[in-house]
């Protein structure tokens, strides 16, 4: 006969359910100790098994032994424990230490969560240190609500701030295994992985939990491993669970589902996922963890047979030397694993023997790059700061082919790219802005290979469309003959304070252009050219736009029917509140739609603290925002940017560039700045903002990469952009 399960009480009671499914029991590595309910436990409270009870908020110095007074709902203890804030504790009884350095560990546990009165039940798991004082995230089953406003009346798994959108079915038996990559030198950069499988179904494999692969497990040293001490069980009014297992190793789970490729050479240590934090003195992550890619990071563009190609030729900082990287060229990925370079600016050499080779190049100028379908190549030159003053549109008709060079107008220009559901299958659209006058040309080619490039459309005279340095997202995209172009505009709307923000249509057959629709309005104050919004479209013709903000929520619309533009959702903003009061909130929209039409979001967020960080949202199809998950952390709060890009593949997977620059440095931080980068020279601080200074350079260049639809996020080598085609 099967034996049953321990109904175990994390609360005030024991919640017995006699009928439940018998759990199956894992295989694992090197087991240290497994807690495994008999039959005779049955009903048997958890104090009557050497668990003891602990009251408070999970904080291990605060917990007491005895339940506080209460008067009404009010604790007359420092703790206002709530309901049923219950720690139950139990000593590991480990079979033999674990080492210091250990670093691949799984906690293991089956969970059997419910539903009373239609209220979720959480069930949660950490492990406490054995002088109690410290503990590790908790993992498990958390609340979650299936409606706005309405009861906390789903489950769903979790670890550590990281909640998955994957849904606990009430009642089911489910086995968790939580994987987690210790760091022995760097507490605050472990990272856990977490598996499950429905046992009530019979699942035989384990699946990661949507969102839950390679997150953010951030330990104290007293709380790693090697002090590790007591099972820590949280809970409310019900839910059991059994067999607790702590392994050396990976235990039943297939690791390759969560590991990635890398280049050794690049990134000595293994892979590196975020959030990463930089440490004080300016220790970044080539610091930290040796990165140092063989590619120079930029804005990535893939072939139609995925191979990418990045422009280069900025300068940067790398350690405490200045690398300048001329004369301008493209990177590629050869077929022997080597980064070549391909020089595509000679043909202006040729025509103007005098020109300086002067090129707008770096984070404010557009160095995207775009193939169309049959594979050809479009970039654009800015050298109308050099002695030639001229922009060029650059184009390469097939790989073996000359390049040819096609003058655009002087200003601001803007090439269309690829981001999922637009297939360029003409010449991308290009935008081109002066003096706020923004213009639609549109390249086409001829029969014998050249292109032909159409009058400028004249799209509004008050754009404030500028060079993207940040963000980065298409503010223009073709589908079935159609250019749909999204703008800032500079013109207030009576009574409203912010940035008024429209899209018009260009229809190729008839050469009409729409009227503009105003999409809404973001930000605060009078109309300002960070509020740039981006536009993408999904698999069934509805255009999505992401309104720009500074220092606020971005705002998200979509149109309500296919290709229109006419009826739009109404514009709700998303990410997390701004405290009005004080710090900041988001800015720089880079966005994306995948094949499955998850919306990918990138932007700079200055909330909790006036900490610019790097951080990533996503929108699956149908579903609401998830909340943003940091990628990128700076040492210091005040001002920084991270000049971000995001990119999608051919196959799905996403890339964002960035390269991180400071300013508003406290004279300790300036005085560190100038040890590492003894060759720039800061000026004195000036009017334009707090602690602002001229002379600061972009440092550090580096791409992420998600090949799991944003779930996770890691360093990106060279192996990365290795592999096959699916």
């Amino acid at each position: 006969m099967p034996k049953r399960l321990l109904t175990f009480a994390l609360c005030m009671f024991i919640a017995s359910l006699c009928n439940q499914p018998t759990p199956l029991h894992a295989q694992q590595n090197s087991p240290l100790v497994t807690i495994d309910f008999e039959s005779d436990k049955l009903d048997i409270p958890a104090s009557e098994l050497g668990w003891t009870k602990r009251y408070g908020n999970g904080n291990p110095t605060q917990w007491k032994t005895s339940k506080p007074a209460h008067k009404g709902n009010t604790s007359n203890t420092v703790l206002n424990i709530g309901g049923a804030d219950v720690q139950s504790l139990l000593p590991l009884a480990l079979t033999q230490p674990i080492s210091p350095d250990t670093r691949l560990i799984t906690i293991s546990c089956q969970l059997h969560g419910s539903v009373l009165s239609g209220n979720a039940q959480p069930l949660r798991l950490a492990i406490a240190s054995t002088d109690l004082k410290g503990i590790t995230p908790f993992f498990g089953m958390t609340t979650d609500r299936s409606s706005d406003g309405g009861k906390m009346d789903l489950l769903r798994f979790y670890v550590g701030d990281n909640t998955s959108s994957d849904t606990v079915i009430p009642n089911h038996w489910y086995e968790l295994q939580l994987v987690i990559k210790v760091d022995p030198d760097h507490p605050t950069a472990c990272r856990a992985t977490l598996f499950y499988r429905n046992l009530s179904d019979n699942d035989a494999d384990f699946k990661i939990a949507t969102g839950m692969k390679n997150v953010e497990f951030v330990m104290r040293k007293n709380a790693m491993p090697n002090h590790w001490g007591h099972w820590q069980l949280r809970g409310s009014y019900g839910g059991q669970v059994d067999n607790l297992q702590i392994s050396i190793g990976t235990g039943a789970v297939n690791m390759q589902q969560a590991s990635v490729p890398w280049t050794p050479s690049e990134l000595p240590g293994g892979p590196v996922f975020s959030p990463i934090t930089h440490q004080k003195d300016w220790i970044s992550e080539r610091d930290i963890y040796g990165y140092k890619p063989a590619f120079i990071p930029n804005p990535v563009s893939f072939d139609q047979n995925n191979i990418p190609y990045m422009r280069q030729g900025y300068h940067f900082q790398s350690g405490k030397k200045q690398i300048r990287r001329h004369p301008v060229a493209i990177q590629t990925l050869a077929t022997n694993g080597q980064w070549e370079k391909i020089f595509f600016t000679a043909g202006v050499l040729d025509k103007y023997s005098w020109w300086d080779g002067n090129m707008h190049t770096g984070s404010f100028a557009n160095e995207r790059i775009t193939f169309d379908k049959d594979n050809s190549l479009y970039t654009i030159i800015d050298a109308q700061r050099s002695n030639i003053g001229k922009v060029y549109l650059c184009y390469r008709d097939k790989s073996d082919s000359t390049w040819q060079y096609y003058p655009l107008p002087m200003g601001w220009t803007a090439l269309e790219t690829y981001d999922g559901h637009n297939a360029i299958e003409q010449p991308p659209a290009i935008l081109s802005m002066t003096d706020k006058v923004l213009r639609l040309i549109l390249p086409s080619k001829t029969d014998d290979g050249k292109l032909k490039l159409s009058a400028p459309v004249l799209i509004a005279t008050d754009s404030l469309l500028v060079p993207n340095h940040s963000g980065g997202a298409n503010s223009c995209l073709t589908v079935n003959g159609k250019t749909y172009v999204a703008w800032a505009s500079d013109t207030p709307i009576e009574g409203q304070e912010g940035t008024p923000q429209y899209i018009a249509v260009y229809d190729h057959a008839t050469e009409k252009l729409s009227k503009p629709v105003l999409l809404g309005v973001c930000g605060h104050g009078k109309p300002d050219n960070h509020n740039l919004p981006g536009i993408t479209i999904d698999s069934k013709g509805i255009l999505h736009i992401v309104l720009g903000a500074h220092h606020n929520q971005f705002k998200y619309t979509h149109s309500l029917k296919p290709y229109d533009i006419t009826s739009w959702s109404e514009v709700k903003p998303f990410g997390k509140p701004k405290n009005m009061t004080k710090w900041g909130s988001y800015t720089y929209v880079s966005l994306l739609c995948d094949a499955d039409d998850t919306l990918h979001v990138v932007g700079r967020w200055a909330g909790a603290g006036y900490y610019f960080r790097l951080v990533y949202m996503r929108k699956l199809a149908g579903q609401d925002w998830e909340p943003h998950k940091y990628l990128m952390v700076p040492f210091r709060n005040m001002y920084s940017c991270w000049y971000h890009k995001m990119s999608l593949d051919r196959q799905g997977r996403l890339f964002l560039s960035y390269i991180y620059y400071a300013n508003q440095l406290s004279d300790a931080q300036l005085e560190s700045y100038k040890a590492k980068w003894p060759d720039e020279t800061p000026t004195d601080v000036t009017q334009h903002a707090g602690n602002w200074r001229w002379g600061l350079t972009p440092h550090d260049p580096g791409m992420l990469v998600s090949d799991d639809k944003g779930d996770s996020w890691h360093l990106a080598t060279t192996a990365d952009f290795q592999v096959e085609n699916k």
